[in-house]
């Protein structure tokens, strides 16, 4: 199932995260990018949210984490 751009609340209507989705340009940057570099990427992580929900992740780091800068704000 494909999620869409939203927020994810609290009871109390505060945002807590944004969910968006990435283009696959971006993912291919980070996937392509080594994991032993400070201006590659992370190593897979286990993040476990608040509400206790986990995602599987990588984080872009460095240049790569700039590279993607408008696929995250755009």
């Amino acid at each position: 199932m494909k999620m869409n751009e939203h927020w994810v609340t609290l009871e109390n209507d505060e945002r807590i995260y944004l969910v968006k989705p990435a283009s696959a340009e971006s993912v291919r940057t980070v996937l392509n990018a080594d994991e032993d570099n400070a201006d590659g990427r992370s190593n897979w992580v286990w993040v476990m949210l608040p509400n206790g929900d986990w995602v599987l992740g990588v984080f872009p780091q460095g240049d790569t984490y700039l590279e993607t800068e408008k696929d995250r704000t755009g």
